[in-house]
């Protein structure tokens, strides 16, 4: 008879967790519910729009890996990871940003657009990028291109341990100059 009994009280239990886990799942995820962690720069609106993610939907709806790969590609993000969580029941997105090395302009339809290139090459838009004022000695970077991106990243990796490097130059004809302060 008490085998019984807690037969039946784990059955119960059991039914009430799975319940919940589920009415959790097909919950409505807003802005309120999601966390963002690593950057203060970044908000919950400047998610929403670089990606697919429409608020408010239902959490087994979001589609985490979609959204990271717009998020990394759209934000020139280093990582970022996003979680679906059930208790406390919300979004958790994790943030690193990328560190820039070097100031940057390139062409986007007819403007030029500012920026900064970390060490892979990598052109992150000025909004997003919170170490600025860190910049020492900051490399200029003229013309970037997206199919240059590896020669400047092994410019920039060649020169990392000195600073004699100021500018690099990429023309529209895809000729590289550089400018060295001891060669002028």
């Amino acid at each position: 008879m008490k085998k019984d009994i807690k037969k039946f009280t784990v059955l119960i239990l059991l039914f009430l967790f799975t319940n919940l886990f589920t009415a959790n799942i097909f919950r409505i995820v807003e802005a309120k519910n999601i966390t963002l962690i690593g950057s203060d720069l970044i908000s919950i609106d400047d998610i929403t729009e670089n990606t697919s993610l429409k608020l408010p939907t239902r959490l087994i709806f979001i589609k985490t890996k979609l959204i990271e790969k717009e998020l990394k590609q759209n934000l020139s993000l280093k990582q970022i990871s996003i979680i679906r969580q059930i208790f406390p029941f919300g979004l958790i997105i994790q943030i690193k940003h990328r560190v820039p090395l070097a100031f940057a302009e390139k062409k986007l339809n007819d403007t030029i657009v500012e920026g900064y290139v970390d060490i892979e090459g990598i052109f992150i838009g000025k909004r997003y990028l919170p170490y600025v004022e860190r910049l020492r000695n900051p490399i200029k970077i003229f013309g970037w291109d997206h199919e240059y991106k590896n020669f400047i990243s092994e410019i920039l990796k060649s020169y990392r341990k000195n600073d004699d490097l100021t500018a690099i130059n990429i023309s529209s004809e895809g000729f590289i100059t550089l400018d060295d302060k001891k060669l002028e």
